[in-house]
């Protein structure tokens, strides 16, 4: 049988083993994360800060736009067709004269309707200037109506003569509509087949029921509508009036009209503090209230929903604490509302919100003029508020998934700010 034979370690070789293995067992303390105390070696380590990760917000896309813009409008039937009105023309008492202009790419670039009419100024009024509008069909693209306004600058200000246009062809040939005496024109108008309905802006000159006496004064709509092409006008309403409510303001949401109607005052001037929304189904013949989850409402807008299944709706409402503001959200075309988690509290004492509903269903908010951008999913199941993007002000419409801002400057011959804010 054989036999095995084994050297003998030296003892040089057994105290290098020794030095290693005991080296080994210090690092492996160390990697298991037992060096946040006493050390093998009695030394003392720390723990690394974990560095907060900033929030990358999104940002908004400049867009050229003509000087002096005014005012925008897309067509909700065909986004990449919008209008745009300026205060760019030929000089006159009350500066540049307004023009319109026309893009079929989406606001990415503009043409001037040079066809258009232009509004002859009251001569020898040097304290009075330009001021335009524009409102598209939402069912045709092609339909646009265009508002001129001279407006004297003296005092609270009102329009002296104002001008009402329209074209069914895209702005190649026009024809003049009539506007009311005694206001400043119209804040919002909508085709529904052959009636016209639109939104009045209150004058000094006897179009608002600020008087001495508002017991004795019944509500008054500021929602006319005309059966005759724009030729007459006249307030509709009757059911939200009967009931001591004032029409005052309009949305639409396809076959749907919306007003916001406020309850009549008590006092001489005095606001209200119950603002109720209405729905129309047959263009402002008949109304219905629509209930809500908030007492009083400032704002309401739609969008035509990404699925086709309707209209997202969204409404502003002051919060119960009356320092903030909340939101109201619609997945069902105004049918029913529900309330939003509330917004940041603002940083200055009287707030300006903008907010849009995208037609993905997100809500948008800038809670300050110029601060952040806040986003709310809101047909989540869990729907919170997030910073999205940079702060911007202005004019702001929503446009599919995207959002739109029209800064208006108010001095002449300086450039105008339109930006768009992508909505992912």
């Amino acid at each position: 049988m054989g036999s095995v034979i084994r050297r003998k370690p030296s003892v040089a070789l057994l105290v290098v083993a020794i030095v290693v293995l005991v080296a080994a067992l210090v690092a492996l303390a160390q990697i298991a994360g037992l060096g946040g105390g006493p050390s093998t070696g009695g030394a003392s380590r720390q723990k690394t800060a974990a560095t907060a990760t900033p929030i990358k917000l999104a940002h908004w896309q400049s867009a050229s736009a003509p000087k002096n813009a005014q005012n925008l409008a897309f067509a909700a039937s065909n986004p990449t067709t919008a209008y745009l009105c300026a205060a760019d023309g030929a000089a006159s008492a009350m500066g540049p004269l307004p023009r319109i202009y026309k893009s079929v790419d989406g606001a990415k670039t503009w043409s001037l309707l040079s066809g258009a009419p232009t509004l002859q100024p009251i001569p020898d009024q040097a304290a009075s200037i330009a001021e335009c509008a524009v409102f598209v069909d939402q069912r045709d693209a092609q339909d646009v109506f265009f508002q001129q306004t001279q407006f004297q600058t003296m005092g609270a200000g009102f329009a002296i003569k104002r001008a009402l246009y329209r074209s069914q062809d895209g702005g190649l040939t026009w024809s003049q509509l009539t506007e009311l005496d005694k206001t400043n024109g119209f804040a919002a108008l909508a085709v529904f087949g052959h009636r016209l309905v639109a939104q009045i802006v209150v004058s000094v000159y006897g179009a608002s029921q600020c008087g001495p006496n508002p017991g004795s004064t019944p509500p008054a709509s500021l929602v006319v509508a005309s059966d005759d092409g724009g030729q007459t006008w006249q307030p509709i309403g009757q059911s939200m009036i009967a009931t001591g409510y004032t029409p005052e303001a309009m949305a639409v949401a396809g076959v749907a009209l919306f007003a916001i109607a406020n309850q009549k005052p008590s006092a001489p001037c005095q606001g209200s503090d119950s603002a109720t929304l209405w729905r129309s189904g047959d263009g402002g013949a008949t109304w219905a209230r629509t209930p809500l989850t908030a007492p009083s409402i400032q704002s309401v807008s739609f969008i035509a929903r990404a699925d086709g299944a309707g209209y997202y709706g969204l409404a502003q409402a002051p919060a119960l604490d009356g320092t903030s503001m909340r939101a109201l959200f619609s997945d069902d075309s105004g049918a029913s509302w529900t309330p939003l988690p509330q917004l940041p509290a603002s940083k200055t004492p009287s707030p300006t919100y903008h907010g849009v509903v995208t037609a993905s269903g997100d809500a948008l908010f800038a809670v300050d003029d110029g601060g952040v951008v806040y986003r709310c999913h809101a047909d989540a199941s869990a729907p919170q508020w997030a910073p999205y993007a940079d702060g911007m002000f202005g004019e702001w419409q929503s446009v599919d998934s995207s959002v739109w801002s029209l800064v208006v400057t108010g001095q002449s011959n300086q450039p105008t700010q339109l930006a768009s804010l992508a909505v992912n």
